[in-house]
């Protein structure tokens, strides 16, 4: 299974020498990461590293992920330095977004989102990235001159590539300071420094020189060294972004824009949306998932005629959680926390407890199915694809048929 490790992600990058002429005006400096201040982590993706711009959703570049819409097991953990060991603050499965005009030949929109599918980071273990938005073009006339441009990721770390980076007690490090040089169709900036191993899909960061608790502004993703270094840039990317993020229920968001320390130039900051989505789980024909009975501690979920009542309407939590707005505090569980095919669903209290309970943690895709934490092959179904009053629900191996469609 691929791994990922909490730093920036970053990718494979082959260390490789700026031409002399590009360096000229350039100053080779060691300067301290954003991962170890205002930004507060960064991550390793197969080798890469990348991001974070919400609880569930990373940023990296897209050869560094498998194509979209493919599950792979991940680990993330806090930023690495040479004063003690990473802090493991997320392992589980990983859905890969690959922008859809990356092709895996050219350089072109390289760039993906990672869900994390089956829980979130916790608030305050991890900093979530600025990205910068502004429409004007500042890589075209290295107008961004007053701060610093350096790019950062694993290869940085201490441990990483001699040639790249140093460890000291202040943390990850990066010997690549430079200005913004030159750009390719408003997709890629081009960096007059080598890119270290582990670099790609890290981030490409402006520094501006006035201090403050967001000094550091994400303007690209790192790409590759081969030459010069290449970063593809954000602004054209983020339609694609936020409408990535906005279609994964309940992952909605919301973003600030701020404009301070860049004078004038803009750039956002992602949240999730606070509080859940509420609504129905529908089936064609007119039918909706009711919690039966007096919607207690062990009353069963089934189909019913749509009827507007209570039971029928449901609160979808962030973390995963479907909680029924007839009873405070039942939600939507698996039975006895079973996987096997044919397991039936019920309402039980929702677990309030620091980890996870799979049971009642449920993904639910915009196509309509609804994916179960415990595995996330196994999709909430209809018994016998049987569409009647009382019609049972239970727990089936995910095949996207009609009987396991149920829009939220």
């Amino acid at each position: 299974m691929n791994k990922l490790t909490w730093l920036p992600l970053m990718a494979l990058f082959a260390c490789a020498q700026a031409d002399e002429d590009d360096i000229a005006e350039d100053t080779a400096a060691v300067i301290q990461s954003p991962t170890t201040k205002s930004f507060a982590g960064v991550i390793q993706v197969n080798g890469c590293s990348g991001t974070v711009l919400t609880q569930h959703f990373l940023l990296t570049a897209a050869h560094c992920v498998p194509v979209t819409g493919t599950y792979f097991w991940i680990t993330v953990s806090t930023a690495l330095s040479s004063s003690g060991a990473p802090t493991l603050v997320y392992s589980g499965l990983g859905e890969a977004f690959r922008h859809p005009s990356y092709d895996g030949i050219y350089a072109d929109h390289d760039i993906a989102l990672i869900h994390l599918v089956q829980y979130g980071l916790e608030t305050g273990t991890t900093g979530q990235t600025l990205l910068f938005s502004d429409a004007r073009k500042p890589w075209r006339d290295n107008s961004l001159t007053a701060g610093v441009v350096a790019g950062f990721g694993l290869g940085s770390a201490p441990g990483g590539a001699s040639t790249c980076a140093s460890a000291t007690s202040s943390g990850l490090l990066r010997a690549a300071q430079t200005r913004i040089y030159g750009y390719y169709q408003d997709l890629m900036v081009r960096t007059p420094t080598d890119m270290c191993p582990g670099d790609s899909g890290g981030p490409y960061y402006y520094r501006p020189t006035t201090t403050g608790t967001y000094q550091h502004i994400q303007i690209g993703v790192n790409w590759s060294g081969a030459g010069d270094g290449l970063a593809t840039l954000i602004p054209i990317h983020l339609a694609w972004i936020q409408s990535t993020i906005q279609s994964r229920i309940p992952h909605r968001f919301s973003w600030w824009s701020w404009s301070s320390y860049l004078a004038g130039w803009r750039f956002l900051q992602h949240n999730e949306a606070s509080g859940s989505v509420v609504g129905q789980f529908t089936h064609a024909g007119g039918w909706c998932l009711t919690a039966s009975g007096a919607a207690q501690q062990g009353s069963p979920i089934t189909l019913r005629p749509c009827d507007g009542s209570w039971a029928q309407w449901w609160s979808l939590s962030p973390t995963g959680e479907i909680r029924t707005l007839a009873t405070p505090g039942m939600c939507m569980d698996v039975q006895w926390g079973k996987t096997e095919n044919g397991t039936p669903l019920w309402l039980w209290p929702c677990s309030y407890s620091v980890e996870p309970n799979a049971a009642q943690r449920f993904r639910v895709e915009a196509d309509g199915t609804i994916h179960t934490g415990l595995d996330h092959w196994k999709c909430v179904d209809l018994l016998h694809d049987s569409a009647y009053d009382g019609a049972p629900l239970q727990v089936w191996d995910c095949n996207w048929s009609a009987a396991q469609t149920f829009p939220f």
